[in-house]
């Protein structure tokens, strides 16, 4: 059984949540860079959630990519490995994210590379914090939206199955 391409409407709801959360993903890199660079080091606290950007990022796109080739020449996994590579996203993201939430000093400090005594200045705490904030804030729904892909992997693995016998 052929898995849905583009004009079918499984396939829309398919591309929908990957179209979603690569957009979380491009703003979540640029959020990560932008924190690298302004100046207290605040970047590489962040780290986990770069890589993790990337990483569904990567995911979404090779997805998205073989969903819009109406012509079949792309080829794409099989429902179960997508069902899983998807969950593993979904958990990946959380795990860094949670780890780098943990680094950054949200509930503490300023940052990593900073001591305490040097960062006292409320203005660069709360920058600090708000920029933890909001790239939390993506990654939640990037962890959410691949958990759901990874459902509909799973539906379209046990349709391949009950398609089988």
């Amino acid at each position: 059984m052929a898995r849905p391409r583009y004009p079918e409407p499984q396939a829309i709801w398919r591309i929908v949540p990957h179209g979603l959360s690569a957009l979380a993903c491009v703003i979540l890199i640029a959020l990560c860079s932008y924190a690298a660079n302004i100046g207290f080091g605040y970047g590489e606290a962040l780290a986990g959630r770069f890589f993790a950007g990337f990483w569904a990022l990567g995911v979404d796109i090779a997805d998205i990519v073989g969903l819009m080739d109406v012509k079949r020449r792309v080829a794409r996994l099989p429902p179960l490995y997508l069902a899983i590579l998807e969950l593993f996203t979904a958990g990946l993201v959380i795990v860094l994210a949670m780890f780098t939430f943990a680094l950054s000093g949200y509930l503490g400090g300023c940052n990593v590379n900073v001591p305490i005594s040097d960062c006292d200045h409320v203005d660069e705490r709360l920058k600090a914090n708000r920029i933890t904030g909001i790239s939390f804030a993506l990654v939640i729904p990037i962890a959410i939206l691949h958990f759901i892909s990874s459902i509909l992997a799973w539906i379209d693995f046990a349709a391949s199955r009950r398609g089988e016998k």
